[in-house]
């Protein structure tokens, strides 16, 4: 379980595991358990409020695949694949998951394997964002 916290006045300072907010925080910093859609995001009380929109570049393989590795999600990825009914489409997403020059947030494989592992929209797009940092 990750949190993410917000200073006094709403902005995002960061996101940590557990559930508690760390004592090196300003005080009067509070826990939002749904992830920002950009560092400079502040909370408003209700949701996010983005610093400007968020720009979900595509990934090379690298970034990609280290974002499931670090996330701990590859082999669930694999498992999720190996798992589809349909010989063609589990070949056809094997074969994308191990070839394609890069990986777009809004692909329709992206999508269906992040739903079919349990990866919330919030935490995909914090993923994405933090990968396509390496």
């Amino acid at each position: 379980m990750s949190i993410h916290v917000c200073g006094p006045d709403g902005k995002y300072i960061a996101s940590y595991p557990g559930n508690s907010v760390p004592e090196t925080c300003p005080s009067g910093s509070y826990a939002v358990e749904t992830a920002p859609p950009d560092a400079g995001a502040t909370w408003d009380g209700d949701a996010w409020v983005p610093s400007e929109p968020v720009e979900y570049r595509p990934l090379e393989p690298y970034q990609f695949h280290a974002m499931l590795e670090l996330a701990g999600h590859e082999e669930a990825v694999k498992t999720a694949i190996a798992a589809l009914p349909d010989a063609k489409a589990r070949a056809v997403a094997k074969a994308k998951l191990e070839r394609r020059p890069e990986f777009n947030r809004e692909d329709e494989l992206v999508l269906e394997l992040s739903t079919a592992i349990g990866i919330t929209p919030e935490d995909l797009n914090e993923m994405w964002l933090e990968a396509s940092k390496l």
